[in-house]
């Protein structure tokens, strides 16, 4: 039996999205697996920051309008769209609920342009 695949969820990011010829807009996709424990799921705002080597995206909030988003065991995956950051060197991943905890198991952000992960 085959499982069905995660929605993918459309994130707005507060970056400009005007593209020009030297910074085109580049489609990222980010899978986000909460692990399988007890309370590895959370319902408080995520945030991620990316940084290549050409340039840092906005901080732009992981969300959709589900409710079950990050719950236990499950991957989630989002699309964002902003100017090249250029080869990916890191990131930065905010869980903004001071009251809840959250296991984040993996991620994975896809340049869907270039094909790298």
């Amino acid at each position: 039996m085959s499982k069905t695949p995660p929605p993918l969820h459309e994130t707005l990011t507060s970056m400009s999205t005007s593209a020009s010829d030297e910074n085109p807009l580049i489609s990222y996709e980010i899978s986000v697996q909460t692990g399988d424990r007890m309370g590895a799921g959370t319902h408080g705002p995520v945030f991620l920051t990316m940084y290549g080597d050409q340039g840092i995206s906005t901080k732009i909030e992981l969300t959709d309008e589900s409710s079950t988003e990050f719950e236990r065991a499950q991957l989630t995956k989002f699309r964002c769209k902003f100017p090249s950051i250029g080869q990916l060197e890191q990131i930065e991943l905010i869980h903004g609920s001071v009251d809840q905890r959250w296991y984040l198991q993996e991620i994975t952000i896809d340049n869907t342009a270039t094909k790298e992960r």
